[in-house]
């Protein structure tokens, strides 16, 4: 039932929130286009719910949008050197990401969720991490209140998917407000690990503990 009543909350509220940052929008474009030559904003191809690809807007915060990624580290540091001035502070702030309101009044993303990754990604996954996707990727997610640029990418899916199976308006709020506090004080305040004996069960490494589990 809270999927559906999420969708149109998800709807109404990107909605709104896109028109009262509008001004926000136009002056983040200026300075990126004053900052350094291209394109102010760029869609890039993610995958959504279902494993379904759409292009995901984005402010541009480096001086070039194709980036070799780690596949072990998806997350661009901000010390990395193609970052841009403003690009820099657009990340700190999470302006770069809120863009992607459309992608929300669009239908492809909510406001919280699994943060979408590259399609060349799923090849990868195994099926405990492909839980993930049976919900709208977000703006923010529990992963991303647990540390994300400082988790593996192991880590991030497990969040992924313990939001996933356990989605509900109470812990929506609280993760909103917790990524709030992210931003305010920086990811690396907030970093909780996941016990390496979890990761080895659900990758099949500790067959008689998941033996054991079941």
């Amino acid at each position: 039932m809270y999927k559906y009543v999420k969708s149109i909350l998800d709807f109404v509220f990107a909605l709104i929130g896109f028109i009262l940052l509008s001004p926000v929008f136009l002056l983040v474009v200026i300075l990126i286009r004053i900052d350094s030559p291209g394109k102010a904003v760029f869609r890039q191809e993610r995958t959504g719910k279902d494993g379904k690809p759409f292009l995901m807007y984005k402010f541009r915060s480096m001086l070039s949008t194709e980036v070799e990624f780690d596949k072990e580290h998806p997350v661009i540091n901000d010390d990395n050197v193609n970052l841009t001035k403003v690009g820099r502070f657009i990340r700190k702030v999470k302006l770069d990401e809120a863009i992607q309101l459309l992608n929300i009044i669009r239908g492809e993303m909510s406001f919280i969720g699994p943060r979408p990754l590259k399609p060349e990604y799923l090849a990868e996954y195994k099926e405990w991490e492909k839980i993930k996707l049976k919900v709208r990727p977000g703006l923010g997610g529990l992963a991303q209140i647990k540390g994300n640029g400082h988790l593996e990418i192991c880590e991030r899916n497990y969040y992924d998917m313990k939001y996933a199976t356990e989605m509900a308006f109470f812990k929506d709020i609280v993760i909103f407000f917790k990524t709030i506090l992210v931003v305010l004080k920086g990811e690396k305040s907030f970093v909780e690990h996941v016990d390496k004996e979890i990761l080895s069960i659900l990758n099949g490494e500790d067959v008689k503990a998941k033996d054991q589990l079941e």
